[in-house]
């Protein structure tokens, strides 16, 4: 009787550590899918500021639309002067700010966090594959990959939290 008493609590020790472990693997997903927002908000003003300051280097890992609007401000900058670029950061700031606001979210397990930034990624990625951009848009389905598996990741933890 003491063998299979002994069987019985490594078992349920077993299944407990899986549990544990498994729980572990997901909180890692999620929090790995949502801090792309956070590299695309701070890659995207990076190469924003690196636009500004006439640098020809940049990443592909920002936003499309950030360009856009980077092209946008300077060409306005001839006519106008430099308070066009400096608006058009200003923007760009808001832009990254938004993503922020969906790292936080996503972050704390909200499903309209990650499905709403994924849209808005979705079609930056839109924006780079009409501008035939084929790394960037390469890199756009990766972090959407890898944000679409952090949403998953959360619904998972929440119904192993609501058994």
């Amino acid at each position: 009787m003491t063998e299979q008493l002994q069987a019985n609590e490594v078992a349920a020790e077993t299944a407990a550590n899986a549990k544990i472990e498994a729980k572990l693997r997901l909180e890692s997903e999620l929090k790995n899918g949502a801090s792309w927002f956070y590299w695309i908000a701070g890659l995207s003003l990076i190469n924003s500021i690196l636009f500004m300051t006439g640098s020809k280097f940049g990443f592909i890992f920002g936003l499309g639309v950030t360009q856009v609007i980077d092209g946008l401000g300077a060409s306005t900058a001839e006519t106008v002067g430099n308070g066009a670029k400096v608006f058009s950061l200003l923007i760009n700031c808001v832009l990254a700010a938004v993503y922020i606001v969906f790292g936080v979210f996503s972050n704390k397990r909200f499903a309209w966090a990650f499905i709403i930034g994924l849209v808005f990624y979705g079609l930056d990625g839109i924006l780079c594959l009409l501008a035939q951009d084929w790394l960037s848009v390469a890199f756009h389905a990766f972090a959407g990959f890898s944000i679409f598996k952090g949403m998953q990741a959360g619904k998972q933890l929440d119904k192993m939290e609501n058994l």
